[in-house]
């Protein structure tokens, strides 16, 4: 897909390969393409990622490097709206663990919302089921994103 075709975010107007936020909004068709909602809170921001379908290893590592690129923009509050998640491959699991525990060394978080009893279980079943913040969906993630801030 040429930049012509891609979606632009609304930092630039255009689409630019080197923004994170771009490449968020066109993250690709693998997993029905994660989009990226930006949140201003006061002085920082809440980034969501909604994402679709069945999660596996490969797309595990795509969202830790777009992780990744977040924290190198400055954003470190991040929140992964699983409510349309079917399916989420356990051996990736510790990828999103190690990279909640970075964003908390920078004081932030990544929050799950939207998770299904299904993705619920299999966190538990690694034994992951504590390493993250869990909501109803991602208003009240972002919500207790604003609470934590005040």
């Amino acid at each position: 897909m040429d930049t012509q075709t891609k979606r632009p975010c609304d930092k630039h107007g255009e689409f630019t390969e080197s923004c994170a936020t771009c490449r968020a909004e066109n993250f690709g068709p693998a997993w029905m393409g994660a989009r990226q909602y930006p949140a201003r809170l006061g002085e920082f921001r809440v980034q969501v990622l909604r994402l679709r379908g069945e999660l596996n290893l490969e797309d595990q590592m795509k969202i830790r490097d777009l992780l990744e690129e977040f924290l190198r923009a400055g954003v470190v509050n991040v929140v992964l709206d699983l409510e349309q998640v079917t399916h989420l491959h356990m051996t990736g699991l510790p990828v999103l663990v190690r990279k909640a525990r970075q964003l908390r060394d920078y004081k932030g978080d990544l929050k799950l919302a939207g998770a299904s009893e299904y993705i619920t279980h299999l966190l538990q079943l690694a034994g992951m089921g504590n390493e993250f913040g869990s909501h109803p969906d991602a208003d009240a993630a972002v919500q207790a994103f604003r609470d934590n801030a005040k």
